[in-house]
């Protein structure tokens, strides 16, 4: 009994802050709400599917993620089970490599549904993402598209790696080559494409993100969970495909 004792002391103290016990049983104060709420919305989750599939209810979740209450460790181990993560992903001290660091191979490609275009999403863990969303896009020579997977109100930062791109703004089309940078805040580009002989690519970068644009004003946007692949994955299918 004192060897049972002192192993949850232990890990009382290793993995939990002494002022993050609820009631409802083990809880990570720092960390837990925003990993679980990654997890979930990268999958393409909903919290009533996450719930329906760990056995619990909806506003739990919701509760757990808002850190208003905190799951006991069978329980934990149940989520990450869904999420398809250890358990111990929710409450070691120190951040996973993934949360900072994504290798080239790491990123997640978008379903686009138009020949030419691909999208490589940039997809970091912890709550820092929600503030800006990264991805490589690439064109195909004589490519382009007058849709893209955002519709919200947001700041574009595109910086042209390689090739030529062309954004059709309220002014017109303006050429970007290689090594040149847009700032757009107050108008979007209508329209994009690739007039040159090689394959044209670039870093485009959004704040906030759509997903953060869902979190702050309850409105729904371009990724919606029917845009979302049927795997789970953090692939979706944007309706950025020819008309």
């Amino acid at each position: 009994m004192t060897f049972v004792k002192s192993s949850c002391y232990y890990f009382h103290r290793k993995y939990l802050k002494s002022d993050a016990i609820s009631n409802e049983g083990v809880y990570n104060s720092v960390d837990l709400a925003s990993r679980l709420k990654y997890l979930r919305t990268t999958k393409g989750m909903s919290v009533r599917s996450l719930a329906k599939e760990a056995g619990v209810t909806p506003s739990f979740i919701y509760q757990v993620e808002n850190k208003e209450a905190a799951p006991s460790l069978s329980t934990l181990k149940r989520i990450a089970e869904v999420l398809e993560v250890s358990a111990s992903f929710f409450i070691e001290d120190e951040l996973p490599e993934e949360w900072f660091i994504q290798r080239a191979t790491a990123r997640k490609k978008l379903i686009t549904g138009q020949d030419g275009l691909n999208v490589e999403l940039f997809t970091f863990a912890g709550s820092r993402v929600k503030r800006l969303e990264a991805s490589i896009v690439k064109l195909k020579p004589e490519a382009g598209t007058d849709r893209y997977i955002y519709n919200h109100e947001r700041d574009d930062f595109i910086y042209v790696l390689k090739g030529t791109f062309e954004f059709k703004l309220d002014r017109g089309w303006f050429r970007l080559e290689e090594g040149d940078a847009m700032h757009l805040n107050i108008q979007n580009p209508s329209a994009f494409r690739n007039p040159g002989e090689q394959e044209a690519i670039a870093l485009w970068i959004v704040s906030p993100t759509s997903i953060e644009q869902l979190f702050t004003t309850g409105s729904h946007n371009l990724r919606e969970d029917k845009h979302y692949a049927t795997n789970g994955s953090t692939e979706f299918a944007p309706v950025c495909q020819s008309e």
